[in-house]
């Protein structure tokens, strides 16, 4: 198999090489270069891949499974290969910077060393020159002097798919921002695509081998990527995003989506309304415009909530190049929130919604043996032990306020169990609905700017319970009685954890 695909790179690596002497179209030759960028891209994935996977498998030599010396050679190992990803991250670009950019975004459900070693590509990327990008543009929506009386040459921002430029409409003088997908891509991604899956079956095949690791499918986790990839590749996507999430929040003034105009876009060109502000992780910028951090935490928290659990069409991609805090117009002493990238949404059928609000209230109420339940329902029972870590970072044993952080028995019992591995995440993560991933990844990216911001997890979790409260009892007498018995059970866990074991029994006993 690995013979087969080395020559078929082989051949097409050779052919784009060829044609891109003898053609004169920008457009075409640019199509040609992504060829012969997927052509060695190829070779660069097969090596990094292929050396990872050995590093696991001969890496831990003699030394006894799940012992203190093992638990650290793990680790190094996690490092060794998180650095070989975010080298292949860079220097591939494109899918591979983006799928590396998914990866370190998943906090606590990848291995820590894998998002501490990522987390740098979190929400920038190298830029192309103005004469390279440009190519796009002109091919998509005209000559540049046709369309604007301005057009900065340097971009003010980049990712993984594209670059943004500031400009001026010619027609109304109107500022705007024009995000530029990178012209090679359209020809390098399917490249890249098909050589990933390739090697994702390749891993899969080693995997097979490895008692440790043979009930884990990496082509479940690559199709989930490669599908939302190829949505957000189309830029007609990401408008219809925006327009639905404008639609949905009409009556929210503390969040605000950009404008955008319809005739100067593509498939590859977007030109939205400019918008400055500065990013939601940066507390001293928003201090600089007389704000209060905190108070942008919390909006951030409601706009959150209300996607999670009420509209279920949710931004699943919410890091700090795709969030901007800017003075409200209306009263320059508040803040608001502005959404300016809507690429990297999941829309949440209503049943995988209602579980998850149903999950999240267990947890927050102590409820073990319900969410056992509601994990064997989903399909991730064999995880249900887990799942305290990922939402709220404690485990089930934990005595702690909520929020309170984890201590040293809770790091000491997650060991124990063994519930953090990449064997245990990498099956938690093939087994969970794919939409609940990605709601879990914006949950957790949402974290990290509110503690950020100075914001708790414990003022976290009960914003986010007073939204699943409110969709589990639409009630006014519901919902309030409901909430009311939250803050009651809480407070006991809490002040009097002794008697909230005995009155509580489905807490303290093994589920």
């Amino acid at each position: 198999m690995l013979k087969k695909f080395i020559k078929r790179s082989a051949v097409v690596g050779f052919g784009g090489l060829v044609t891109y002497k003898f053609i004169i179209d920008e457009q075409s030759k640019r199509d040609a270069q992504g060829i012969f960028n997927g052509f060695f891209n190829s070779f660069r994935a097969a090596y990094i891949v292929g050396s990872s996977i050995y590093a696991y498998q001969t890496g831990f030599g003699d030394l006894v499974y799940n012992t203190d010396e093992y638990i650290t050679r793990r680790e190094e190992i996690h490092t060794e290969v998180a650095k070989k990803i975010l080298e292949l991250s860079l220097v591939n670009r494109g899918i591979y910077l983006k799928a590396g950019q998914y990866l370190g975004n998943l906090e606590r459900i990848m291995p820590k060393e894998y998002t501490d070693v990522l987390k740098v590509l979190q929400d920038s990327g190298p830029s192309l020159s103005f004469e390279e990008i440009k190519v796009v543009l002109e091919k998509d929506i005209g000559k540049i002097d046709d369309v604007f009386s301005e057009f900065d040459k340097e971009a003010i921002a980049a990712a993984s798919l594209a670059q943004v430029h500031r400009a001026k409409l010619k027609k109304n003088g109107q500022e705007v921002a024009v995000k530029i997908q990178f012209p090679f891509l359209r020809t390098q991604t399917h490249y890249d695509l098909t050589v990933i899956s390739q090697i994702v079956k390749l891993c899969d095949w080693f995997l097979q081998k490895s008692p440790d690791f043979k009930d884990i499918k990496m082509h479940v986790q690559f199709s989930n990527f490669q599908k939302v990839l190829l949505e957000e590749l189309n830029f007609y996507n990401e408008r219809s995003n925006a327009d639905l999430t404008r639609e949905q929040f009409k009556n929210y003034d503390q969040l605000y989506i950009p404008q955008y105009f319809h005739d100067y876009m593509s498939q590859r060109v977007l030109t939205m309304e400019f918008v400055r502000g500065v990013k939601i992780n940066d507390k001293k910028g928003i201090e600089n415009m007389k704000l209060k951090p905190l108070e942008c935490a919390n909006i951030l928290i409601d706009i959150m909530g209300r996607m999670l659990f009420k509209t279920a069409h949710v931004h699943a991609d919410p890091h700090p190049g795709n969030i901007f805090v800017r003075q409200h117009p209306n009263d320059p002493k508040k803040p608001q929130i502005v959404l300016i990238d809507h690429g990297f949404y999941v829309d949440v059928p209503p049943q995988i919604q209602k579980d998850f609000c149903e999950l999240w209230y267990s947890l927050v109420t102590f409820n073990y043996t319900r969410m056992k339940k509601i994990a064997e329902s989903l399909g991730i029972g064999q995880h249900y032990r887990y799942l305290p870590v990922i939402f709220l970072f404690r485990t089930m044993e934990s005595k702690t306020k909520l929020g309170s952080g984890m201590g040293k028995e809770d790091k000491k019992i997650l060991y124990q169990q063994n519930l953090i591995s990449f064997e245990k995440i990498s099956l938690l993560v093939q087994d969970l609905p794919p939409e609940m991933i990605f709601m879990i990844r914006a949950n957790n990216i949402i974290a990290i700017h509110n503690s950020t911001l100075g914001g708790t997890t414990r003022d976290r979790a009960v914003k986010f319970t007073n939204f699943v409260v409110s969709v589990l009892n639409p009630s006014f007498i519901g919902y309030y009685s409901r909430l009311a018995w939250v803050y009651f059970k809480l407070m006991m866990f809490e002040k009097f954890h002794s008697l909230f074991k005995i009155m509580f029994k489905s807490y303290s006993r093994e589920v």
